[in-house]
């Protein structure tokens, strides 16, 4: 192949939504699986074991663990990683913008307790 030719999945993963769109469509078809007559196929597909052998060392676990512990991690990672850069070199290494943000998400955690409050109240 030449190098002017690129095949559309290299032009995907060079997008910087290309994750997003990716992780959106794992989402809908998890959610079409599990509520469709395929589900009891899905339930198998988590319940999968799958397993790390070091010598005499093991790590087994179902597939849904290791989505729920492993992946999560590296997504708050990749967030942790992402917020430096915006404090960094973003819209967050203006000060105003951090005080603004700071006030933005103390109104929005007064409003939340304030419904759960009233909530759990009139129940």
């Amino acid at each position: 192949m030449n190098n002017t030719q690129e095949t559309f999945i290299s032009r995907f993963l060079k997008l910087e939504s290309g994750g997003g769109i990716t992780l959106m469509l794992a989402a809908v078809l998890a959610l079409i699986f599990a509520n469709s007559p395929l589900h009891s196929y899905y339930a198998l597909l988590l319940d999968t074991p799958v397993e790390i052998r070091i010598g005499a060392s093991e790590i087994a676990k179902p597939l849904l663990l290791w989505i729920n512990n492993g992946l999560m991690a590296v997504f708050f990672f990749l967030v942790g990683l992402e917020l430096k850069r915006e404090v960094l070199e973003g819209e967050l290494s203006d000060k105003r913008n951090i005080i603004t943000l700071r006030l933005l998400t103390k109104w929005l955690d007064i409003k939340t307790g304030e419904n759960i409050f009233s909530e759990t109240i009139s129940t």
